[in-house]
Formats: C-alpha cells, sequence, structure tokens
C-alpha cells in the first residue's frame, strides 16, 4: 500500500515551539496544524481519527487467518462468499449451530427440517435426482391441519407426486411413513408407471 505524500507548508515545523513561561503552542495555526498532523499520522479528513482506516488483508499464498484458530489456514477451510475470518468449523460451532438449535426447539420447525431432509435423501438415493426445487418455508402450509408426526398421529413423508420431476411445491404428496415406504418398493420394482399407480391407490395421508 503506497503511502500518501502529505504536503505541509514551508517554513514551519510543527516540532518548534514557543515557550511562553506556562505553556508551549504550535507556531502552524491550529487548523493547518492538525491537519497536517492528521495527515502525517494517516487519517482523513472525512474520518474523525488520526489513525488511517486500514484495507482488508490479502489472503498471502492462499492462506487466512481464523480468528478462532489463531493460524493461518488454508482457504479452502473457509465458506466462500464473503471473506471471513472464521473457518468453516468454526462457522459452524459458534454461528450456524446455536442458531439451527435455537430453530429446531420449535416443534413444527423440527418437523419441517425432518421432512425436508427425508425428502432430500430420497430424491437422491431412490429418485436420482441432484437436488430438490422444496423449501423448508413452504413444508408447513403442506402439513394437515395441527402437523403431524409429533405426538400420537402417525409419522409423515413427503414424495413427489411424479417421480420423474423434482420435488417441488407443485410437485409434492404428502404421505404417512407407511405410504413412503410402499411407493419406494412400488419405483424400485417397476419405475414410474407401477410408482404412479401405487400412489393412485393409496391417496393422501396413507
Amino acid at each position: 500500500m503506497r503511502r500518501r505524500e502529505c504536503a505541509v507548508t514551508p517554513g514551519r515545523d510543527t516540532n518548534d515551539a514557543v515557550d511562553d513561561g506556562a505553556s508551549k503552542t504550535l507556531q502552524t495555526p491550529p487548523g493547518a496544524a492538525a491537519a497536517e498532523l492528521q495527515c502525517q499520522l494517516g487519517g482523513t479528513g472525512a474520518s474523525p481519527s488520526p489513525y488511517a482506516t486500514l484495507g482488508p488483508v490479502p489472503d498471502l499464498d492462499n492462506r487466512r487467518f481464523c480468528r478462532a484458530c489463531e493460524t493461518t489456514l488454508p482457504l479452502e477451510a473457509f465458506p466462500p462468499g464473503t471473506r471471513r475470518y472464521l473457518c468453516r468449523r468454526h462457522a459452524w460451532l459458534r454461528v450456524k449451530k446455536p442458531s439451527k438449535e435455537r430453530a429446531l426447539a420449535d416443534p413444527l420447525r423440527r418437523l419441517v427440517d425432518r421432512l425436508w431432509k427425508r425428502g432430500w435423501d430420497d430424491a437422491q438415493t431412490a429418485f436420482g435426482h441432484p437436488r430438490v426445487a422444496l423449501r423448508q418455508a413452504d413444508i408447513a402450509g403442506l402439513l394437515p391441519e395441527g402437523g403431524g408426526g409429533g405426538g400420537g398421529d402417525k409419522p409423515l413423508a413427503i414424495v413427489p407426486a411424479d417421480p420423474i420431476q423434482l420435488l417441488s411445491n407443485e410437485n409434492v404428496v404428502v404421505v404417512g411413513m407407511d405410504v413412503r415406504r410402499r411407493l419406494l418398493r412400488a419405483y424400485r420394482a417397476g419405475g414410474a408407471n407401477m410408482y404412479l399407480a401405487e400412489l393412485g391407490k393409496l391417496g393422501r395421508f396413507g
């Protein structure tokens, strides 16, 4: 970072002082002295602090300092996006995990999280889909009155209405866990046609 050149008024030395017997004052007029001192210390007119605001520290040799580990780590150890100085592990422990625990303290949020994860697992392992297009925020509105799976009610699951298409808000059916198992068996045995036939026989919510 280049050091900024300061223009100091010729013939004036901020180190010169006149002793009047009681105090020492700078020869340079107060306003100009303050500006020159601020310039020498790296401050700016927009900042009241006499110290310069340093720019972002560059990542040297593809490494970055983690404030929690108190050492430098390879860039791969940090989450992508906005540059932060917490590695993935400490970002999870200090930020994401407490937030998730607070959210899952709500029974409905806990159920929604479980349904989404099970739907994502089925999409990957049973239907061969690379992702799901259903958001957790959409799942609560799909549940029957009073939720489900949170007490005496039978556990619920979400499955695609059409197993060829991605699981989404337009392609989702809420069923009981026993129905889900039968649908997955039908899909493994006879593909989409048997899956749709079984779903038509069983109906929603098992």
